[in-house]
């Protein structure tokens, strides 16, 4: 029996879902020969919890397909040139069903032999083999959830976070409407970030959403309005309706709810520095845990393609992650824009443009999506 990629999708709409992946697997799998690849679907999707809208009477799924492709025997240029030569096919056979497609390559030691990653453990967990070693990830047995380390949350935790500084900042600019889609999907991906932070101060992260909302709605030290905004964030997740938002996700979080998520978030970094953490001056005071060695390679990798394409330096990990909590919680803008070497009234754009670059290579070209239509709109 052909397991589910949805919780609520019908029938049909699964049949569609498999039959484009099949379709990917066969492109992916004719363009890397003999290498003895594997093609996993990760992701919502992957775990079979993959969202679904219902438009004009018709399910389309709401997420993107998530494909990582695992390698033997390609180094890391020839894996580069791979994953571009498969991009533009992949999303045109996404663009057939209505869903975006991104494609990572990776060698395979990565994910059996390198560190633990958050994503790493969700993945092992919840994946399908699309074709491929079907069994190899139970050689994976590194990757425990006991086993993810303070950081790899804190960074999924800002990504998250970043993202209704995003919302602010095109709010703020005249390029969003407060309830438009692209600003809900922020809000509600937000709150499950905060909530995995929340998931794993109590040590009760999972890699699954449901058994996350199940464990959310039983912890006792959850506040009650967080709760109501996880579990309503978790349905848009499954089963996003654009006709019926729940209003606390149509507009920016009201101050009492920043207060919550703002606790939840220092509860959090007391629990990864080792120590009590009250309010946000506190937490500029408190000593990082030593930073790992992939943060600070990310830091130098991207540090050198600056001398060597003689771009601007970019701004470190360590600097936005200075600024990232004052931003979001109303804090010390001062000190934000102290750490990010700009004037405080160019601090917001300057994190968020410096993360874009950094976490996503195609956030350029959406922003300008983005400012470029309201451009057109207003003239």
């Amino acid at each position: 029996m052909t397991r589910q990629l949805t919780v609520h999708g019908s029938p049909g709409l699964e049949r569609r879902l498999h039959g484009a992946l099949g379709r990917m697997a066969r492109l992916v799998r004719a363009e890397v020969g003999d290498d003895e690849a594997t093609l996993l679907l990760i992701g919502g999707y992957g775990r079979g919890e993959g969202g679904v809208e219902l438009r004009g009477g018709v399910e389309y799924p709401h997420n993107n397909f998530d494909l990582l492709l695992l390698t033997r025997s390609r180094g890391a240029a020839a894996r580069a040139r791979l994953q571009e030569r498969l991009a533009e096919p992949l999303r045109a056979l996404g663009a057939t069903l209505g869903v975006g497609v991104d494609l990572s390559v990776i060698a395979r030691s990565e994910l059996t032999h390198g560190p633990v990653r958050v994503m790493w453990y969700d993945l092992r967990e919840g994946h399908r083999v699309l074709f491929g070693d079907a069994d190899f990830l139970r050689t994976a047995t590194h990757l425990t959830v006991d086993r993810i380390p303070g950081q790899e949350i804190h960074r999924l935790v800002r990504n998250r976070g970043t993202l209704l500084l995003l919302n602010r900042l095109w709010i703020e600019g005249g390029h969003l409407a407060p309830g438009s889609r692209i600003c809900v999907k922020h809000r509600a991906k937000a709150v499950l970030g905060i909530g995995d932070a929340l998931l794993h101060t109590g040590g009760a992260y999972h890699w699954s959403y449901l058994e996350k909302a199940r464990r959310i709605a039983e912890m006792p030290a959850a506040p009650s309005l967080f709760q109501e905004l996880y579990e309503a964030s978790i349905t848009f997740r499954l089963r996003p309706d654009y006709s019926q938002v729940p209003s606390i996700l149509t507009r920016p979080f009201p101050w009492p709810l920043m207060r919550i998520l703002e606790r939840i978030y220092l509860d959090f970094e007391a629990h990864r520095r080792g120590r009590a953490i009250h309010d946000l001056n506190q937490l500029a005071m408190t000593p990082e845990p030593a930073r790992s060695l992939r943060s600070a390679t990310r830091d130098g990798a991207r540090h050198l393609r600056a001398v060597l394409t003689g771009r601007e330096a970019p701004i470190s990990e360590a600097r936005l992650d200075r600024a990232f909590a004052d931003l979001l919680f109303d804090g010390d803008l001062g000190r934000a824009a102290a750490a990010l070497r700009c004037a405080p009234e160019e601090a917001l754009a300057t994190y968020v443009r410096a993360w874009g670059a950094d976490a996503d290579p195609n956030f350029a070209a959406v922003e300008r999506t983005v400012v470029g239509s309201t451009t057109q709109e207003a003239s």
